[in-house]
């Protein structure tokens, strides 16, 4: 019941957007897409994510320009 529940609450949060990866920084040496994938293993977890998705073409595309 309580994966049921989890799963539930991974679906109602609201997508991430290039607007809400602007206060994360890229680390000296980081490159955009561990930049994305550091952003979004901190709200999905580790791994629970689309690599391939809109949010993070769209964190990787943020990281990408703030360099």
């Amino acid at each position: 019941m309580s994966q049921l529940r989890e799963a539930n609450n991974q679906r109602k949060r609201k997508p991430l957007t290039a607007r809400a990866g602007q206060s994360e920084r890229t680390l000296k040496g980081e490159k955009p897409t561990e930049l994305a994938k550091r952003v979004m293993d901190d709200r999905y977890g580790e791994g629970n994510y689309d690599p391939c998705g809109q949010e993070f073409s769209q964190l990787k595309n943020w990281g990408t320009k703030g360099q």
